[in-house]
């Protein structure tokens, strides 16, 4: 039981370190790399997505309305 504790502990010590690398950019040889920000072309890509994602997320009638035709055909076998 202690041998798996132990385990799981560095284990987790060590995705950690690999992670705080990853995210402060130190990950190839201790020198940070500069992310350029969205490009205007990914953020008119991003930007409809993401409005897309919460305006359905939060009101998703019009999604069941298209789907539920194949739904009934789909289950009607089952019911």
């Amino acid at each position: 039981m202690a041998v798996t504790a132990t385990a799981e502990i560095i284990a987790a010590d060590q995705s950690l370190a690999a992670h705080g690398d990853a995210a402060h950019n130190e990950g190839h040889g201790g020198h940070a790399e500069v992310w350029p920000d969205l490009t205007k072309k990914e953020a008119l890509t991003l930007f409809p997505l993401a409005v897309a994602t919460i305006v359905f997320g939060v009101y998703p009638k019009p999604i069941f309305d298209i789907a539920e035709p194949a739904f009934e055909r789909i289950l009607r076998p089952f019911l």
